[in-house]
């Protein structure tokens, strides 16, 4: 603790001063809603995703918005199916896991249509990240 001299404002604050609800203030400051990135509504947890190939994002959506996406005949975005498929007989090593050069354990891999190459997303603090996936990868 700072050594102020008797009398200093700062001594006055730090014994007058609710320090506790300060400290709470940043500790237990209320998650952030997410929303979604077309209209700005509010998001549950479980809500879908939209992907921009031309871009490379990974977007969040409302179902409202989503709607409008699949009955748009030539829509800028594409669903993110929100179901997963077992491929049968798939393995993969850890060595061939570790070419993807991804950082975590999860990744969305589509064809990107304008590079004609497979490109790698994963999860990070800025939204979706895009791996450096070497060519024979």
């Amino acid at each position: 603790m700072r050594n102020w001299p008797p009398g200093d404002p700062g001594d006055v604050h730090v014994l007058r001063g609710n320090w506790v609800a300060t400290l709470r203030r940043f500790v237990g400051s209320p998650a952030k809603t997410e929303r979604c990135e077309l209209c700005g509504s509010g998001l549950g947890a479980a809500h879908q995703h939209l992907v921009d190939p031309a871009n490379r994002r990974l977007l969040c959506a409302c179902e409202p918005c989503v709607g409008k996406i699949a009955s748009a005949a030539n829509s800028e975005y594409r669903i993110v199916p929100s179901r997963a498929r077992l491929l049968p007989g798939f393995h993969m090593t850890d060595a061939e896991w570790d070419a993807l050069r991804l950082p975590i354990d999860m990744a969305f891999l589509f064809h990107s249509t304008p590079d004609r190459r497979p490109v790698a997303l994963y999860p990070g603090p800025a939204g979706a990240t895009e791996s450096l996936l070497s060519l024979d990868a």
